[in-house]
């Protein structure tokens, strides 16, 4: 059975990369075809709510609310990526002096790659923590206090910050750190969600619904395994650091930057496991932000028992 794997085109995915390249994934009796989605997160749930992805690592608050909002009907949790959480950074033109993190949350254009995405779901969160920080009792977000402008990923966002057509828009900090290199864009501040970076979906519909699908994704997941086993083994301190040179010529990373991201990351021993603690946590807080409009909202339906480790 043939395998339609979306993931984003950063570092985060490089274990998956070093194994399509090597032609691991083939050795080991997968059929996995790699489909790099530059819009993130909102694109591979949309793909997979439609037939086009079997699988994807997306977003962990970007991911929870479409399933959440769903209720587990077309799209389900089978695992954790990256447990480490992700660094959002806010961005705003390089010539944009005057833009400060306590201006933007009173209102302004928020740049996102499309609703329902990270940078879409994490703007409602920094409006949620920024109202229960300046609120005497923390209070669900009545409306958001953003507009939002579709600009469907990385280079449409900055353009969109360099010409002030937006404000400023959210996308992980070493992603970014080039433009800001580049005095192309500035930091206005950061944005740090207390979950996961990454959890892995799967469609339900012929994949987890069938006896051969969920045997496929369980094979996949020890195989990622591996694969997330020996990348790190390539970024070893000593001896050739293979991964290290895959991070510097695959994505133009100096090699300060990569292994400066390497030291924020952090891969779960086995991506089966799902934490429920964090998914109850990330659940209640988007709730409270305004992203997820479902009510009673039943977390056993949410992750895939056969599959996922649900502990």
């Amino acid at each position: 059975m043939k395998l339609r794997l979306g993931v984003v085109p950063e570092h985060f995915s490089s274990p998956v990369f070093l194994y399509e390249q090597s032609k691991a994934f083939a050795a080991r009796g997968l059929d996995v075809e790699v489909v790099v989605c530059e819009a993130g997160t909102g694109d591979m749930v949309r793909r997979l709510q439609s037939g086009e992805l079997d699988l994807a690592f997306c977003v962990t608050e970007g991911l929870t609310t479409a399933v959440a909002n769903d209720g587990g009907q077309s799209i389900q949790i089978v695992g954790t990526y990256v447990e480490s959480p992700l660094c959002w950074s806010v961005s705003t033109g390089y010539n944009n002096h005057q833009l400060s993190m306590d201006q933007l949350n009173h209102g302004g254009t928020i740049g996102i790659s499309r609703f329902g995405s990270g940078s879409h779901i994490m703007a409602l969160y920094m409006a949620q923590v920024h109202n229960e920080a300046n609120t005497s009792a923390a209070q669900p977000l009545s409306a958001s206090p953003f507009t939002f402008k579709v600009l469907h990923n990385l280079a449409g966002l900055a353009e969109g910050a360099q010409t002030g057509a937006i404000d400023a828009f959210l996308w992980e900090v070493f992603t970014t750190k080039h433009l800001y290199d580049a005095h192309a864009l500035r930091p206005v501040g950061q944005v740090v969600p207390p979950w996961s970076s990454f959890t892995i979906a799967a469609r339900v519909d012929q994949v987890l619904s069938t006896v051969q699908g969920a045997e496929t994704v369980r094979l996949f997941l020890a195989v990622l395994n591996d694969a997330v086993a020996d990348f790190l083994h390539g970024m070893a301190e000593s001896g050739p650091q293979p991964s290290l040179a895959f991070l510097m010529d695959r994505f133009n990373y100096s090699q300060d930057d990569a292994l400066a991201w390497f030291k924020t990351v952090r891969y779960p021993q086995n991506v089966s496991h799902v934490s429920r603690d964090e998914i109850s946590r990330c659940v209640k807080t988007l709730t409270a932000a305004g992203a997820i409009k479902a009510t009673d909202v039943d977390l056993d339906a949410l992750v895939n028992p056969t599959v996922a480790q649900w502990q």
